[in-house]
């Protein structure tokens, strides 16, 4: 199983120097797994991927899983700008939630009305079939995706992919500190002794368990989350305490903060791997950075 970043920034696509380590597109991440390819969210840098494809696969015969989040416009704007899309030729599954009252196609379609771009959803050549997911995916050669809803105004879903006793899970935009529900009588929220397996939705923890790869969202510092609770991303503390409990081997720390340049992104994971030496947990934790490649 071979995992590539695309995307890894959250919230708004933040280009230039300051950010060139890890880089400034949003959410995409692709999968190479029993010969399919499986693409999580349609942020900015699925146009590098798109691309990419046609370097490697050609103009056509392109067939690949593309699973939804959530349809906030970090994770859908490249979506217009992915170059297969536009070929006939190349097939995509697209997957979103169930849930939602409005189709995942109608959710796409919404960013490419002539107010806001200049093709339409139906000039798209590709064939694409849009399905919505419940609780898990088959997509046979013993690939599974399951899924689970997060704690994120509007609703977003992690995905775990299940292969050959190997386990990936992507969990963005997954504010973690209010299942957690974190104690402070003067802020509200504050890093203090919790049982995940008692506080989160009673999903979670079995979600994570024993994870070879979890991408998450670890947005904030402890002291800016103090400020920004309830927007929907998690903090430091948060996500190291939650793994800790799930037993998760190895961790990606995702989504960074459009406000935060590389020096302040390492200065997280240096916090977070500092929180494990603390607390005697080894888990092998890292910043995802754009073009990074990680064989599972």
């Amino acid at each position: 199983m071979l995992v590539k970043f695309w995307g890894t920034r959250g919230s708004i696509p933040t280009p230039g120097r300051l950010t060139e380590k890890y880089g400034g597109n949003t959410s995409c991440v692709e999968v190479r797994v029993a010969g399919k390819l499986v693409i999580f969210d349609c942020g900015s840098g699925i146009r590098d991927l798109g691309i990419s494809y046609f370097e490697e696969f050609g103009t056509t015969g392109i067939e690949a899983h593309i699973f939804i989040s959530h349809t906030h416009w970090d994770h859908i704007q490249g979506f217009p700008f992915f170059p297969p899309a536009f070929v006939q030729g190349n097939t995509f599954y697209v997957y979103g939630t169930a849930a939602r009252r409005a189709s995942i196609s109608s959710l796409l379609s919404g960013q490419m009305q002539p107010e806001y771009f200049p093709a339409k959803l139906d000039d798209m050549a590709a064939s694409f079939h849009y399905r919505a997911f419940k609780d898990a995916v088959d997509l046979g050669d013993g690939l599974i995706v399951e899924t689970a809803e997060l704690y994120h105004p509007g609703m977003s879903h992690g995905f775990a992919i299940h292969h050959e006793g190997k386990k990936v899970i992507y969990a963005t935009d997954n504010e973690l500190n209010l299942g957690l529900k974190f104690k402070d009588d003067n802020a509200g929220y504050s890093a203090g002794y919790v049982n995940p397996r008692e506080t989160l939705l009673p999903h979670l923890i079995p979600f994570f368990e024993g994870a070879d790869l979890l991408i998450a969202d670890c947005q904030y510092t402890d002291e800016e989350y103090l400020h920004k609770a309830t927007w929907g991303h998690a903090s430091v503390s948060a996500v190291m305490t939650v793994m800790a409990e799930a037993n998760v081997k190895r961790l990606a720390i995702f989504h960074h903060d459009p406000l935060h340049s590389d020096r302040v992104v390492d200065e997280i994971v240096v916090d977070a791997k500092n929180y494990l030496l603390r607390n005697e947990i080894y888990i092998d934790t890292f910043g995802a950075r754009e073009g990074m490649v990680l064989k599972i």
